[in-house]
């Protein structure tokens, strides 16, 4: 299988995560990045060690639209959470995951038309998802037939949005071009019902793709493929402000300016 792989927002973790996982692959892969950061060393190494994959990179501070409305408070037992962003409770971290879902999926099919080549599927994935492999056989999806593949995730849970149904995966799914191109406009999907809805729509990770896939009803299909993510996935960042706070366990942030590579052992969770 020829595969665009789509990683958005980080790619921390990609030495001891990704790496190994693509080394261990038989599918041809090519990924496209798109990360909510500036460059630097970390990326100019991380170019050269997924230099054998890598065909698309861009970096982009994310920033939510000027005219964004958001009014849905926190709510810890439904178990979701915002950032505070210049002194706002918003959901910064969810609109620039799906944003750079897009810019992602459009930069493989750029890469695609201007190649000549046909990409068997397209897939979402993380650098910091571990203690897996690829799967050696994946189900090509026919170019004129909606269907999508959805990892069955972690937390497997109700969506919890507009429809209270199973949700589809944030982290790793796939198919056709047709049909990941509705899943990656997930952005523009969720600025539409924040504006119907005049910002009382509750804006959730998989809850937004999963909306945005029944809304298109589109059929899902998942596969039970076991796989953990890394404790220390957010290392990188800067310390936000939101109503969890940082995963249990994990080492304190470093900054990501300060370092050339960080290879230190997986620790999944």
């Amino acid at each position: 299988m020829h595969i665009a792989l789509l990683i958005s927002g980080r790619a921390a973790r990609y030495e001891v995560c990704l790496l190994p996982i693509l080394e261990a692959s038989t599918h041809k892969i090519d990924i496209f990045m798109s990360i909510n950061d500036e460059c630097c060393e970390y990326y100019e190494t991380m170019k050269i060690r997924l230099a054998k994959w890598l065909k698309g990179l861009r970096f982009e501070k994310y920033e939510l639209p000027s005219d964004f409305k958001f009014d849905v408070p926190h709510n810890k037992q439904l178990d979701y959470h915002h950032q505070i962003v210049d002194g706002k409770e918003v959901p910064y971290n969810q609109m620039s995951m799906y944003y750079n879902d897009n810019m992602s999926f459009k930069m493989a099919c750029d890469y695609e038309e201007s190649n000549g080549i046909k990409y068997d599927l397209f897939m979402k994935f993380r650098a910091d998802i571990c203690c897996t492999l690829m799967p050696v056989k994946l189900e090509k999806v026919e170019e004129s037939k909606y269907l999508l593949y959805s990892i069955v995730p972690q937390c497997d849970m109700m969506a919890l949005a507009k429809h209270k149904v199973r949700i589809i995966s944030d982290a790793w799914v796939w198919s056709n071009k047709q049909t990941m191109g509705i899943y990656c406009n997930t952005y523009n999907y969720v600025l539409e019902q924040l504006n119907t809805s005049n910002g009382k729509y509750l804006v959730h990770y998989e809850s937004g793709v999963t909306d945005n896939i029944y809304d298109n009803k589109i059929p899902v299909v998942y596969i039970n493929l076991p796989y953990k993510l890394d404790r220390n996935r957010r290392i990188l960042e800067k310390p936000c402000q939101t109503n969890l706070g940082r995963i249990c366990g994990a080492r304190p942030a470093i900054d990501i300016h300060s370092i050339k590579e960080l290879d230190l052992p997986i620790d999944p969770i």
